[in-house]
């Protein structure tokens, strides 16, 4: 499959400064970045308790944005390392131990640990979102006008720390390529058990 920055779905072909339509490269990758999270959070509130009342909008987005073929196909491909995280039991309980009022500090803590530049991988990437993601989740529950500010947040820090290494790799595309190895399981777990070491030391401190 070629990379983002050689051909876009339709197979045109595009240059690394722009692409059809006049919007950058990063400008393309961030509004991805945004329906890959909404897109990501949804549904993983939605197998928690399909009973769930949550919309794109109110994540901040549109259903037309997450429904993009490109970003279902994209999902459903890093929904793959999330299931792995759904099978993590210490990582269910101790993120049940967050408290709602300090969600904003616990994101940060989380994505100095796991966001690092020489240590970036798709595992750490998806436990982000799905960290996101159950955080929202306790938001939905426990008090909803948290529910955008902590979207905003995730994605500031998928900016600022994620996209440099997206765009070295080519796009979110290259997810399809990288679930053919046999390391993106044993990612999803050490990243799990990043998030359970960070979410311990805070409670010791």
């Amino acid at each position: 499959m070629a990379s983002f920055n050689e051909r876009d779905r339709t197979g045109e072909r595009k240059n690394r400064r722009g692409a059809p339509g006049g919007d950058s490269i990063n400008e393309i990758l961030n509004r991805q970045s945004g329906a890959l999270l909404r897109r990501f959070v949804l549904e993983t509130i939605q197998e928690e308790d399909p009973q769930a009342e949550l919309s794109p909008e109110e994540l901040g987005g549109t259903k037309n944005e997450i429904d993009e073929p490109t970003i279902k196909d994209i999902c459903k491909s890093l929904k793959k390392i999330g299931d792995e995280l759904n099978r993590n039991v210490e990582l269910q309980r101790v993120i049940e131990t967050v408290p709602v009022e300090n969600i904003r500090d616990v994101l940060y803590k989380v994505a100095e640990r796991i966001l690092v530049a020489d240590g970036l991988n798709w595992g750490r990437i998806v436990t982000f979102f799905y960290f996101a993601g159950k955080l929202v989740s306790k938001a939905l529950k426990n008090l909803r006008a948290m529910i955008q500010p902590i979207i905003n947040w995730s994605l500031e820090l998928i900016e600022t720390r994620v996209m440099p290494w997206i765009r070295q790799q080519g796009g979110w595309e290259t997810i399809f390529s990288y679930l053919g190895t046999p390391t993106w399981q044993t990612f999803a777990v050490l990243s799990a058990g990043l998030i359970t070491s960070v979410l311990a030391l805070m409670r010791l401190t």
